[in-house]
C-alpha cells in the first residue's frame, strides 16, 4: 500500500489542485476530521471548511472525530476504515 502525506498550515487544509490530488487517493473516502473539543465551540459549524472543498472532488463520507489521549475502541475502528485524515488545526491552545 502506498501512502501519501500532505502537510500544511495557515488556513484551509488544501490549495485547489492539492485537495483535488487528496481527494483522488482517498478513493471516494471516507474521510477523517479530526479536531480539538474545545468547551464553548461547536465543532459542526466550522467542519465545513473540510467537508464543502472535498465535497466538490466527490468525498461525500467524513468521520468527525476528536483528538483524545483515550480514543474508544469504536472510534479506533472508525479510524482505521478511513482512506484519508485530516487533523484540524486552528487556536487550539
Amino acid at each position: 500500500m502506498r501512502t501519501h502525506l500532505f502537510l500544511f498550515g495557515g488556513g484551509p487544509p488544501f490549495t485547489p489542485n492539492l485537495r483535488t490530488r487528496f481527494a483522488t487517493l482517498t478513493n471516494d473516502g471516507p474521510v477523517a476530521i479530526l479536531y480539538v473539543p474545545r468547551t464553548g465551540k461547536d465543532w459542526t459549524s466550522y467542519s465545513s471548511i473540510y467537508t464543502k472543498p472535498l465535497e466538490e472532488d466527490g468525498i461525500s463520507s467524513f468521520v468527525h472525530l476528536p483528538l483524545s489521549d483515550a480514543p474508544t475502541d469504536e472510534q479506533l475502528s472508525q479510524l482505521q476504515q478511513c482512506q484519508g485524515i485530516i487533523i484540524s488545526g486552528g487556536e487550539t491552545e
